[in-house]
């Protein structure tokens, strides 16, 4: 197989897995977690990082509300703006990029032991995998962020940047 067409390829499945999440994502939702995310998202917009667990109950460490208060601030800013998405979506899309990129993570870290074809294969593998779909993409966990970091520094490992991997697994 080429290495364009196998660009090609995983370039269509991370888009078709990145579709199905977004369909999928105002489903199956555990509510609990999306009304703390979006409760704690609008806690660091109003009260800021230095008053947040004063007034917060939360059970996170920072770095994650760094995430939520992103999210927050596009969420309302698109809202304020007249292009209105669900909060399920909203506060669903790190996890679910997250995934994306694990995939395209997991495909690089296989091509350094495979071939193109089956890493192109093993990628589907988790990016398809209903497991998955339903941890990130329906129950709205962040699971995946942070196995996206593990992965990261792996393969910043394989290639020898040994600095930055443990910087980035840090």
């Amino acid at each position: 197989m080429q290495i364009k067409n196998s660009t090609k390829i995983l370039f269509f499945i991370l888009i078709t897995s990145g579709f199905i999440r977004i369909l999928l994502s105002d489903y199956g939702t555990y509510y609990n977690d999306l009304a703390a995310f979006s409760l704690w998202s609008l806690d660091l917009i109003r009260y800021g990082f230095n008053n947040f667990y004063s007034v917060a109950e939360s059970d996170y460490l920072p770095g994650y509300l760094y995430i939520l208060w992103f999210v927050g601030k596009v969420f309302y800013f698109l809202n304020a703006h007249g292009f209105p998405i669900s909060t399920e979506l909203a506060y669903k899309m790190p996890s679910i990029l997250a995934d994306l990129a694990n995939g395209y993570l997991i495909f690089l870290i296989a091509r350094k032991f495979a071939s193109i074809k089956k890493s192109l294969i093993v990628a589907s593998f988790y990016l398809f995998n209903p497991v998955l779909l339903a941890n990130s993409t329906l129950w709205g966990q962040n699971d995946s962020f942070v196995a996206t970091f593990i992965l990261l520094s792996y393969y910043l490992l394989l290639i020898s940047r040994y600095s930055l991997a443990f910087l980035i697994l840090g």
